[in-house]
């Protein structure tokens, strides 16, 4: 599905940032060395995420997989609370209760 989706959101999403963003897209602010160092980091990262989640899902099946990444949620809702504070409602945990049973 994601493969038929997301050039798709790029083709429309590229042009609509480049109309509405036009200074962030000046020579000046690609061309910094930060940037493509950020850039490559970020996809490498993204690529060997991946590759682990695919891995994960040969070794186990897609729907231990998918039973892992919604229990992996809970620690990442407790940072967000213990550090940033977040408030986290009735509603959301009900939700979330939901989606885990």
């Amino acid at each position: 599905l994601l493969a038929y989706t997301l050039p798709i959101t790029g083709i429309v999403c590229v042009p609509l940032a480049f109309y509405f963003e036009p200074r962030a897209y000046t020579a000046d602010h690609i061309a910094q060395m930060k940037l493509s160092g950020s850039i490559c980091a970020v996809a490498f990262g993204l690529n060997l995420m991946l590759f682990a989640e695919l891995k994960l899902v040969d070794y186990l099946s897609a729907v231990a997989f998918q039973v892992l990444s919604t229990v992996h949620q809970i620690p990442i809702v407790l940072a967000g609370v213990v550090l940033c504070g977040n408030h986290v409602g009735f509603f959301a945990v009900c939700g979330f209760c939901s989606c885990m049973f």
